[in-house]
């Protein structure tokens, strides 16, 4: 799980379904009008991998520096 706090949302992922990731309201997370799940699988679905979600905050307004 993780907060993408910007949207107010609530990013749940799972192995079972093939990986797929849920977006619930951060503050009703029993909404069902509000979830969104992703139609691709996004994280690993075996017992030997495991997945890590980032969230960040990026602007076209941004200095990035390589």
């Amino acid at each position: 799980m993780a907060v993408y706090e910007r949207s107010s949302k609530l990013i749940e992922c799972t192995s079972l379904f093939q990986g797929r990731c849920r977006w619930r309201n951060l503050y009703n997370i029993d909404q069902k009008d509000v979830i969104k799940e992703s139609q691709q699988h996004v994280v690993a679905n075996d017992e030997n991998s495991s997945t890590v979600i980032f969230v960040g905050t990026f602007t076209s307004q941004d200095n990035i520096q390589s």
